[in-house]
């Protein structure tokens, strides 16, 4: 893996369209080669790096209805998505009862998954280095859902950006919140959190917006899983003051990558740092683009978004609240445990 490369892209040709499910895959432009470079990595000498683009078409709009609990759920599912995309909330609507509609802008992946690139893949420690650029042909889509329309008010909020996880053109899952699963992706970063020791438990995070302040969330999430783990033993003991083990700087890394997660049963999820590690995936950095001036701006500016992090949370936490960084999260309601419970 090579972790940076700069490339001029030139144009960026959109399309507007709403497409059967079963058109979708010959509405895509397979991956195509746009360049081949020698750039000198980590000081070891001259390597050949390959820049490959394709261009996806996503559905829209896409209804969410009420289902039982996914097999898979969490980070784990992107692991088994086509692609991941960043994108920005533009509104959120509550509907009729407890429909609801939400809008997204969306912004190309400039790190997707190379073995999406047609043929043979290279050798895993061989040339050439390749990075793969997924691009949409739309740059809005509409989702709309069934349930839970106030709680998703409360994390939907506009400027907040999301990486969004796609299946057949379809926009399967939602998630904010900084991680060390490949691959990158620019999203907002959320604080290291308050929480209520309270039955259920609720969470206060803020979160970075593209282009304008920060923003708290609260959320009382249905679920609180583990990254990678999901060890509700294990989960109880994360959080506390600095000791022997873990300092301050150490912590607050940690601590700092919670995610919110919401998928196709409307469910919200949160995701605690309980993992069994991870290598962190590079991030691609963006020279130039045309795409009209504010969208252009946008995503110039999401390429310094990655790197931003949430404020903290102001000091001291309101009556009822424990910071993550002070205090242990303890034992997690059985009302908000999932059923895939790992037990040690």
């Amino acid at each position: 893996m090579f972790r940076k490369i700069i490339f001029s892209l030139a144009t960026y040709g959109f399309a507007f369209s709403v497409l059967p499910a079963q058109d979708w895959d010959s509405q895509n432009e397979p991956a195509k080669l746009l360049k081949k470079e020698t750039r000198d990595f980590y000081k070891e000498g001259p390597v050949e790096a390959e820049i490959w683009e394709e261009t996806v078409s996503l559905i829209s709009p896409v209804s969410w209805e009420a289902t039982a609990e996914p097999e898979i759920i969490g980070l784990e599912f992107e692991r088994h998505a086509d692609f991941l995309m960043p994108v920005r909330v533009l509104y959120f609507e509550t509907l009729d009862g407890d429909q609801w509609k939400l809008g997204l802008s969306v912004f190309p992946s400039f790190d997707s998954n190379t073995l999406r690139i047609p043929g043979p893949q290279p050798e895993f420690y061989g040339e050439p280095f390749r990075a793969l650029i997924t691009k949409p042909k739309q740059r809005e889509l509409v989702l709309t859902g069934t349930r839970n329309a106030a709680k998703l008010k409360e994390v939907f909020l506009p400027g907040t950006v999301w990486a969004g996880a796609f299946q057949d053109g379809k926009l399967q899952q939602l998630r904010i919140g900084d991680t060390d699963l490949p691959p990158a992706i620019e999203v907002s970063r959320l604080s290291p959190p308050f929480f209520s020791l309270t039955d259920p438990m609720s969470f206060r995070f803020n979160a970075t917006c593209l282009n304008q302040p920060p923003v708290t969330l609260q959320v009382t999430p249905e679920r609180l899983l583990g990254a990678d783990m999901t060890i509700y033993n294990f989960m109880k003991e994360l959080g506390g003051p600095p000791d022997e083990n873990f300092d301050a700087d150490w912590l607050e890394y940690v601590h700092s990558v919670w995610n919110i997660v919401v998928g196709v049963d409307q469910a919200v999820n949160v995701i605690a740092p309980l993992m069994d590690g991870r290598g962190a995936a590079g991030m691609l950095e963006l020279e130039s683009l045309s795409l009209g001036p504010d969208y252009e701006a946008d995503l110039k500016a999401l390429v310094e978004f990655g790197e931003e992090k949430a404020p903290p949370l102001p000091q001291p936490p309101p009556s009822g609240w424990n910071d993550i960084l002070n205090s242990k999260l303890g034992e997690i309601p059985a009302s908000q445990r999932t059923r895939n419970e790992t037990q040690y």
